[in-house]
């Protein structure tokens, strides 16, 4: 490593007018930072053949990523360069992102030089300006896709096109033909074929998500939706399209044997918990055919499909008392069950413990879901057991609206996985515990214990919680959960 001479001073510039809240941690600090940085950051591409041998491909330098095209002849690669900054995480520095020769590491193809961003717009759907989720279009041998902000990146300006994709084929000298407008943020893409390939983009604000089938090759064909839901509807989910590699190893979407239909792996939420599902979407029709849904008292969630029919699975198989195992489905055989793995109860000792899923409603009637754990042995109608302390477990999400944070999450028939992460561990000491949700006030919702929202029509949420009940408690009475208020700030 190098130093450059001298005292190691800083001088950070004035922050733009308008910016995201960037932690201040791990942020560069000083040259000697920066030095430090170059240092771990630089590498050096190669070719290693099966033989073991090395080939350097280029000279090194900060890479940060890079992809090798279907047909094996180029790389894209993205690298950051100076100057760097103190008040930004190495992800907005400046960056060039260009093809290389796979051979020989020479530049070929310049996609895009972008500037330091040390302030973007306000909002979630604020993205930086120029070239954005570059890769290389799986089913051909060397294509690049890309979006591009048509609002500057801005979510406050009122246009009618948010994002533009682009594409353009090898050797780059012919003008990037466009792909699709969106009226939101471009999300990504997944590819089938040339006249099949899904396209999904998302605005945060509303939390609305869509999906669109294109036809790459023809690209002047209007887009057909698939989707238009709120990505916060659990209930709602589609699911997503089955892919299997191709013979560049390449994700592809998968399609029954005449091409007219694609296949869907989903959770399966309901009022009743999570039931995976396999889905076949016809693509004339735009009508779902459901070929497999898990059922109680076992939670099956499929992995893979095995053939273009939907009537092989890949799965895994577990229940609150049997962990999770590997399976082959096979709905049209006799037995439909083959065991590919004989995983053994990872914590033998606690084998007894139990777990309820419980809904509770706070006094705005926001209902929320909880999974309860008990002690082994416990049993709350014995004088003996009683009450018992409970250990609540949360984490913050945010919701536009009360009507998802309601929605049943998790499953009761999941295996009572115990692990260091979370407070079940505490389960041997006689402590019930609790994984449950709360929510912040106004128009966005958070969970942990409680849900305080208000309608999605609101203003920008305050910053404050509203008072809350632990609605999981240590009292028991018959079969119901009593709650306790408690009040917070």
């Amino acid at each position: 490593m190098r130093f450059r001479p001298g005292p190691a001073s800083s001088k950070p510039r004035p922050a733009p007018a308008y910016a995201r809240c960037v932690p201040t941690l791990d942020l560069l600090r000083n040259e000697a930072d920066a030095l430090t940085l170059e240092h771990y950051l630089s590498s050096q591409l190669a070719r290693v053949d099966l033989q073991g041998r090395i080939k350097r491909i280029g000279a090194p330098s900060m890479y940060t990523w890079t992809s090798l095209s279907p047909d094996g002849r180029h790389v894209l690669a993205q690298r950051v360069e100076r100057p760097f900054s103190y008040l930004v995480p190495f992800s907005w520095f400046p960056r060039v992102i260009e093809v290389l020769d796979a051979a020989t590491g020479r530049t070929g193809h310049l996609v895009d030089r972008q500037p330091l961003v040390e302030g973007l717009p306000i909002g979630n759907d604020a993205v930086r300006t120029g070239v954005r989720s570059v890769e290389w279009r799986a089913d051909a041998p060397a294509t690049l896709v890309w979006a591009e902000a048509q609002d500057g990146g801005d979510p406050a300006r009122e246009v009618a096109v948010r994002d533009a994709v682009f594409m353009q084929a090898a050797p780059f000298a012919a003008a990037p033909v466009k792909l699709a407008e969106l009226g939101s943020r471009y999300e990504g893409i997944t590819w089938g074929r040339g006249d099949l390939t899904l396209l999904d983009e998302a605005w945060w604000k509303t939390r609305r998500t869509r999906t669109w089938r294109i036809q790459p090759d023809q690209p002047a064909q209007a887009p057909q939706l698939l989707v238009d839901r709120s990505f916060e509807d659990r209930y709602a989910d589609p699911g997503q399209p089955v892919t299997v590699a191709d013979a560049a190893g390449r994700p592809r979407l998968l399609t029954s044997a005449d091409g007219g239909s694609l296949f869907r792996l989903g959770e399966g939420a309901s009022a009743e918990g999570d039931r995976p599902f396999v889905d076949r979407y016809d693509l004339t029709s735009g009508k779902s055919e459901r070929l497999f849904h898990s059922q109680a008292p076992h939670y099956e969630a499929p992995q893979a499909l095995l053939d273009d029919s939907g009537t092989r699975l890949l799965l895994t198989r577990e229940s609150p008392t049997d962990p999770t195992n590997y399976y082959v489905r096979d709905t049209a055989a006799t037995d439909p069950l083959r065991a590919l793995t004989r995983f053994p109860h990872p914590t033998p000792q606690l084998r007894g413990v139990s777990k309820e899923q419980i809904r509770y409603t706070r006094a705005d009637g926001v209902e929320l879901t909880g999974t309860l754990y008990l002690p082994a042995g416990y049993d709350a109608s014995q004088r003996r057991d009683g009450p018992l302390p409970v250990l609540m477990w949360a984490y913050p999400q945010e919701f536009k609206s009360a009507q998802a944070a309601s929605q049943v999450t998790d499953s009761p028939y999941r295996f009572n996985r115990i692990s260091y992460w979370g407070p079940l561990p505490f389960l041997p000491a006689a402590l019930p515990c609790s994984t449950t949700r709360r929510c912040r006030s106004s128009a966005r919702v958070m969970p942990n214990p409680t849900t305080p929202t208000s309608p999605s029509s609101a203003p920008a949420p305050r910053r404050r919680w509203t008072s809350w009940p632990v609605a999981v408690s240590a009292i028991h009475s018959g079969s119901r959960w009593a709650a306790i208020p408690t009040a917070r700030s």
